[in-house]
């Protein structure tokens, strides 16, 4: 029915606004979850009935989109990395390598050459 699709749809935006809020904090899938009142499990179908994609990798999708834009900044790469919710430079690094391809200092590096 259209009025439980909706609610859905709702849930869904309230779970991406939080993490759009609150990327830069440690935050988890079970957080996000209970901070939109769903079941973990329940919240991941949402994410993958509607935008194919699992709450966590959203999460990490939206720190590396993030984070991209902070490499143009003079933050260091620890700084950057804290910025978007990792405690762990190393962590990041490796993270966002899987996501875009390249490591933190080569994606400034090409900003860089791009200029």
């Amino acid at each position: 029915s259209i009025i439980k699709e909706t609610r859905q749809e709702e849930y869904l935006r309230q779970a991406v606004r939080y993490i759009e809020n609150n990327y830069a904090d440690e935050i988890t899938v079970s957080g996000i979850a209970s901070h939109v009142g769903l079941d973990r499990s329940y919240l991941y179908s949402l994410f993958q009935r509607y935008l194919q994609i699992t709450p966590k990798s959203y999460l990490t999708r939206y720190r590396m989109t993030k984070a991209g834009e902070l490499l143009r900044t003079s933050l260091t790469i620890g700084e950057v990395a804290h910025s978007v919710g990792y405690s762990d430079p190393l962590l990041f690094s490796k993270a966002f390598k899987r996501e875009k391809g390249k490591t933190p200092s080569n994606y400034r590096r090409d900003l860089e050459k791009n200029l």
